[in-house]
């Protein structure tokens, strides 16, 4: 669904649960999806009418949807996050 269809089920409480995920299939990019009242998920499309699920490129932009629909928060999925790195415990410095 386009963002303005989704503005109007947000607003008709017919969506929760807002969601970010990694898009496996481009190198970078994330999904912007909720959950509806049947319990199926919805995606934000690129247009009208089409199950082509629109590509965000950034974090901040999937937010910025989100904000856009009337979501106050949202969760964000880090499975398949590959370019963040985890620290090493030599780099943790304990409080002194």
């Amino acid at each position: 669904m386009q963002l303005r269809q989704l503005v109007i089920l947000c607003e008709d409480g017919g969506l929760s649960d807002p969601m970010v995920s990694r898009a496996k299939e481009h190198d970078r990019g994330y999904y912007l999806h909720f959950r509806r009242r049947d319990g199926s998920r919805t995606y934000v499309t690129k247009h009208v009418g089409d199950s082509e699920r629109r590509v965000f490129k950034s974090l901040d932009g999937a937010a910025q949807a989100a904000k856009y629909i009337g979501c106050s928060e949202l969760k964000v999925d880090l499975d398949g996050v590959e370019d963040m790195k985890r620290p090493t415990l030599s780099k943790i410095k304990s409080p002194a």
